[in-house]
């Protein structure tokens, strides 16, 4: 650029016609963008505000969003738990019904065998006691119970004697031992 362009932009422009309207041109223009500037900060604003409102929308829809997945988690871990509580219950009446069960059985059993038993005693002895007679005489089985009955006073005798001992003797407590 040469000095005298310099020069002329220095220069106020030429009032004419045409001077006129590029000064009307230029406020015109700079009017219009500060109405363009005012613009943009009421829209970034409003967007702001509009952003920020979505943002707390946002937030309360994944805060419900969390609740009712907490609310899901909740319900399957109780599921579980009842589940398990039930199976645990189950298992724990099973071997309890099977223990109550097998000590019947082993109950009923020694019952039977103790009847039986007795029962194998009682043909036993009979059937001893019918041996006895047919090759034993009377006389000596009289005096094999009487002398039964002999040993049984005696045993008995022996054992108050040992009671009457026990009693007799003086309970002391010596402290110093």
């Amino acid at each position: 650029m040469s000095t005298e362009d310099n020069h002329y932009q220095d220069r106020p422009p030429p009032l004419g016609l045409f001077g006129q309207a590029g000064v009307s041109l230029n406020a015109l223009s700079a009017a219009f963008d500060g109405l363009h500037g005012q613009t943009m900060q009421v829209a970034v604003a409003g967007e702001g505000k509009k952003d920020i409102t979505d943002l707390g929308e946002d937030v309360e829809k994944q805060q419900l969003q969390h609740e009712a997945g907490v609310a899901e988690i909740q319900a399957i871990i109780d599921e579980l738990l009842d589940k398990q509580a039930l199976g645990q219950l189950r298992d724990e009446s099973n071997a309890r019904f099977n223990f109550l069960v097998a000590d019947q059985r082993l109950t009923s059993r020694h019952t039977v065998e103790k009847e039986i038993s007795l029962q194998i005693d009682d043909i036993v002895q009979a059937q001893v006691s019918a041996c006895l007679l047919a090759h034993i005489p009377k006389e000596l089985q009289e005096e094999v119970e009487e002398s039964k009955q002999e040993l049984e006073r005696a045993r008995l005798s022996l054992h108050n004697s040992y009671v009457l001992r026990l009693v007799s003797l003086p309970h002391r407590l010596d402290v110093n031992v």
